[in-house]
């Protein structure tokens, strides 16, 4: 047996992980002062590809994804941070909170740790002994709902689209897209506002599938990174996140994209579907979990266990 530690059963979990996160958020009370002006959602991995996919709401404030050691400049008491941090135990994350009470700025955390959210007055408590990388769908709703709550974003339909996901489907597109890109390199491919997603694909096939991959965003990636394709182009294949709601100028640049590496690079779609946007952002985020799920097992590797990056936090942290 590959998945030794059963990665598939929290996965067809997700749905359920997101009625979860939605019902904890509804009970759990949060006090504001003032008015806040602009948000910067804070986090390392799975919590930095959440704020990074969240950023494609329209917005009536700036919302600002933020990774790192400290703070933008910009932070002030006139914002809004949320910190997102499954286990509370990255070290971005927790100089980051400091740094927000240190300078007295408001501040909502989203964590599975008792003593984090007993001690922040504004804190959505998730439940404990899930895979971090697997706790996106209770980091994303509880997201989603804050800043719908606010008003930061218009209403989401956050149940609706839940109810909609349907495990089966998901799963069967992520395997028939997992089997596309066995064997190569991925470089996905988004719009500048839908990058996020590609983000989260790139970081679940890095930590499930244990291989390369990379992201970026179009058009940027016609302007240098094909380049890079010339030798040995059949190492890689393509996958572009794609939404039919993608504007003119952006499809013209995927129909470049296929123009000039047709029989050169394969070119995977991976297409958005959902009654709104995120409804879109949650269904992609589901079937991209199931690809990098499957490639694990077409690696033939366990998917769970990730020894260089516990190192490497190890490290960071002495």
């Amino acid at each position: 047996m590959i998945d030794k530690e059963n990665m598939l059963a929290e996965l067809e979990k997700f749905p359920s992980r997101c009625k979860e996160a939605l019902q904890i958020a509804k009970k759990t009370r949060f006090k504001l002062k003032g008015k806040i002006n602009k948000v910067f959602i804070c986090g390392v991995g799975t919590s930095y590809a959440v704020a990074k996919i969240v950023s494609a709401f329209q917005k009536t404030i700036p919302i600002i994804p933020v990774r790192g050691f400290k703070l933008p400049a910009l932070a002030d008491r006139n914002s809004l941070i949320i910190i997102l941090t499954y286990s509370a135990q990255t070290l971005p994350a927790q100089l980051l909170y400091k740094e927000a009470r240190r300078k007295r700025i408001q501040i909502i955390v989203v964590t599975s740790d008792e003593k984090l959210a007993q001690h922040e007055k504004n804190a959505i408590q998730l439940p404990k002994g899930i895979l971090p990388r697997l706790a996106f769908p209770l980091l994303f709703v509880s997201t989603v709902y804050i800043l719908q709550k606010f008003k930061f974003i218009p209403a989401q339909q956050i149940k609706e689209n839940i109810s909609a996901l349907d495990q089966r489907y998901c799963s069967k597109e992520g395997f028939m897209i997992a089997k596309k890109l066995k064997n190569k390199i991925p470089l996905i491919y988004a719009s500048n506002s839908l990058f996020g997603l590609a983000y989260r694909l790139k970081e679940m096939i890095n930590k499930n599938a244990k291989q390369g991959a990379f992201a970026n965003a179009l058009p940027d990636a016609l302007h240098n990174e094909i380049e890079g394709l010339k030798k040995n182009p059949n190492r890689y294949a393509i996958a572009i996140i794609y939404d039919k709601d993608y504007s003119q100028n952006l499809k013209k640049a995927i129909n470049a994209l296929h123009t000039v590496l047709k029989r050169k690079v394969d070119i995977v779609q991976i297409d958005m579907k959902g009654k709104n946007l995120f409804g879109k952002l949650l269904r992609t985020s589901y079937v991209c979990d199931y690809i990098s799920y499957y490639l694990a097992l077409m690696n033939k590797i366990d998917p769970t266990p990730t020894k260089l990056t516990s190192e490497a936090i190890e490290a960071l942290t002495k």
